[in-house]
């Protein structure tokens, strides 16, 4: 199943339920700015961001990259990619798509108050230079991100 994106222009101004983020590593396509097929929708996608800076350091993921995510009072989990990188260089981790935390059990979260996120520990495992060639970096579909992140799981020294 491929996922239709709406392009940015849609959701901006006050809209703030229906935030959209543009992946950093759509530009390594030949996709368009304003092609929906270079951004996530963040009511429909789970992803994370990971602060600036960290897509510069060695052995860290970068966008497009996998991993899971699970609500470690409730094991609640989900796979994800990781949208972009942001928030400046006081940026935390944690900042995720509403979808994320939808699936992690959170009741309409609100990304400018953080209202409605399911609280408590978040663990993510998160597989760096798992993002696959330009070409099929996106648009993905959620199920073929869990069967990577499945494989990734299974062949992974360590997790299980």
């Amino acid at each position: 199943m491929r996922v239709q994106f709406q392009p940015a222009e849609v959701f901006r101004g006050t809209q703030i339920f229906r935030q959209v983020n543009k992946l950093a590593y759509a530009f390594e396509t030949s996709h368009k700015a304003v092609d929906p097929d270079t951004y996530v929708d963040s009511t429909r996608f789970p992803y994370v961001v990971i602060p600036t800076g960290f897509e510069a350091l060695p052995d860290v993921a970068k966008p497009g990259d996998v991993g899971l995510a699970t609500h470690t009072p409730s094991g609640k989990s989900t796979v994800f990619i990781v949208g972009d990188a942001g928030g400046g260089q006081q940026a935390k981790l944690g900042e995720g798509s509403i979808a994320l935390f939808v699936a992690l059990g959170g009741t309409s979260p609100n990304p400018r108050t953080g209202a409605g996120v399911p609280r408590g520990a978040i663990q993510y495992i998160v597989f760096p230079k798992s993002r696959p060639e330009p070409a099929r970096r996106w648009p993905r579909s959620q199920e073929e991100v869990s069967v990577q992140v499945q494989h990734l799981l299974a062949t992974t020294p360590g997790i299980g």
